[in-house]
């Protein structure tokens, strides 16, 4: 290598000297630190594979930057060897343009293609390797000028490569052009010192520093620019997740097993327990006769708006809307469909006129998709579901808010002092009958004697004292006239005294 060439003063050349050798130390410094700082970003952020390269570049440098004072080398190890230096100068020279390489076929893949990148990578590597052999046959072989020729060509492939990449527009391209052009400019400029061609070193480590900022800049700003895309494009995924959610029953697929909505076939399906709810408006047709369509939509949607939000809350989901009707489901624990009945109750009894049925029943379940290859539609099949139908008819026909059968209860924690218990009851289109209960929330007001009356009455009942059981009825219709189950069992035991040896039957 060729030393810059100064006349003056003896003084003047010393002061000159001792300025460009500590710029030199300087900036050998500033290069292995930063190679170190971009060793720990990496380790901080392993999937951030330039910052690893981009280290090793640097740290490459410093090295060559570190050898090349071989001043200090000699004045710590008297006895290292020029040839040695020599060898570990072109080594690390050669693996800092093979960690360059890999550098922009990180941030470029279109570009930098893998295989012309390994072939010049590994050639590279070979190189490296290579420089180890005796120097009298390095220089024999004309190895040096060898690999002169392989960095040059290497310059020219990334060079070449990084315009393509401006040509595709991508970011930053330019600047990496730049930096690039300069850095293998000082590279050039450096073999034709070496070749005699120039009298003076062109290159230098400050040259690297500048390359090494501009990359860092570089892999800053990228990356900022790909955490914004990053963030800018789960926001979308989210929005269009939850549009996509409010026509499509996530819900129920989750509980299927697979929201992968991609090539599935109808049949999927599960069987698995569930807390059912059935929560309709009483009366709707009655009811929308007197709106018009604008205020029967706006009834509608304050109705499943209230009813959506407090199924969410407690642990369900909708699994379908039918007209003035809301089924939902409950994965967990039956309390949670009862204490979302228990909030609609208020609610509704707080913000709006109309009047609702809600029933509660529990059992397997068949969750599953059925349709066609063009239309898919998630839905829940069971006798639980028909049986609830059968709830819900009974529940109208009755004007009772909310029901519950036996089912529910029993895995509930509900006190009896919020139930009244209505006895087995033949539902419609059903064979055998079911025991079944009110729940009393806090909106609606009950008279305990007519309650005490009601139990008692149905007690008889169940053991079949029809006599005393219509005492009972006639004492709870006293007290609370309003109650139209107690009305129904009064007008049905009048019929069953009348026809003696009929057998008593509650079929609704």
């Amino acid at each position: 290598m060729f030393n810059w060439i100064v006349y003056g003063e003896s003084q003047e050349i010393l002061d000159l000297y001792i300025k460009n050798q500590s710029k030199d130390y300087f900036a050998t410094g500033v290069l292995i630190v930063n190679g170190i700082l971009f060793m720990l970003l990496f380790l901080s952020n392993r999937g951030n594979k330039p910052y690893i390269y981009l280290s090793l570049f640097t740290l490459s440098y410093g090295i060559r930057s570190f050898l090349l004072k071989n001043t200090v080398i000699q004045f710590i190890y008297p006895n290292f060897s020029w040839e040695l230096i020599f060898q570990l100068l072109k080594s690390n020279e050669l693996w800092a343009l093979a960690f360059i390489i890999l550098f922009f076929r990180a941030l470029y893949p279109k570009e930098f293609t893998n295989k012309i990148s390994n072939i010049i990578v590994y050639t590279t590597v070979f190189f490296s390797f290579l420089v180890y052999i005796p120097v009298e046959y390095y220089y024999q072989y004309n190895l040096l000028l060898t690999s002169q020729i392989m960095v040059i060509v290497s310059g020219v492939y990334i060079l070449g490569n990084l315009f393509i990449a401006i040509l595709h527009k991508r970011s930053l391209a330019k600047r990496s052009l730049f930096s690039l052009t300069i850095f293998f400019s000082s590279i050039i400029v450096d073999i034709a010192a070496n070749k005699q061609f120039v009298i003076f070193e062109y290159y230098s480590a400050q040259f690297v520093i500048l390359v090494v900022l501009i990359m860092f800049i570089f892999i800053g700003k990228e990356r900022s620019l790909t955490y914004l895309r990053s963030q800018l494009q789960l926001k979308h995924n989210r929005d269009l997740k939850e549009v996509f959610s409010r026509f499509v029953p996530f819900d129920i697929l989750k509980n299927i097993g697979n929201i992968d909505l991609k090539d599935r076939p109808p049949g999927d399906f599960v069987v698995k327990p569930y807390t059912i709810a059935y929560i309709d408006i009483r009366d709707f047709t009655k009811l929308s006769e007197g709106l018009t369509p604008q205020e029967n939509f706006s009834m509608i949607n304050n109705f499943y708006q209230i009813v959506g939000l407090a199924v969410s809350s407690h642990g369900g989901f909708i699994e379908s809307y039918g007209g003035d009707g809301v089924k939902a489901l409950f994965p967990k624990s039956p309390d949670d469909a009862i204490n979302t009945a228990l909030r609609i109750s208020d609610e509704v009894a707080l913000t709006s006129k109309i009047k609702i049925g809600i029933s509660i029943h529990f059992g397997p379940i068949i969750l599953g998709t059925v349709g066609s290859t063009n239309r898919i539609q998630a839905t829940a099949i069971s006798d639980v579901t028909r049986i609830l139908e059968s709830m819900d008819h009974f529940n109208s026909k009755m004007g009772i808010e909310i029901l519950i059968s036996r089912s529910v209860l029993s895995l509930s924690t509900l006190g009896m002092n919020k139930l009244l218990n209505l006895g087995r009851v033949i539902l419609k289109n059903e064979e055998e009958d079911i025991e079944v209960f009110q729940v009393i929330p806090d909106n609606y007001h009950i008279d305990e004697l007519f309650k005490e009356a009601f139990d008692n009455g149905v007690l008889m009942v169940q053991n079949k004292k029809y006599s005393k059981a219509y005492g009972y009825f006639l004492l709870a219709n006293r007290y609370q006239p309003s109650h139209q189950l107690t009305q129904y069992y009064v007008k049905k035991f009048e019929m069953f005294l009348k026809l003696k040896g009929f057998h008593f039957t509650l079929k609704i």
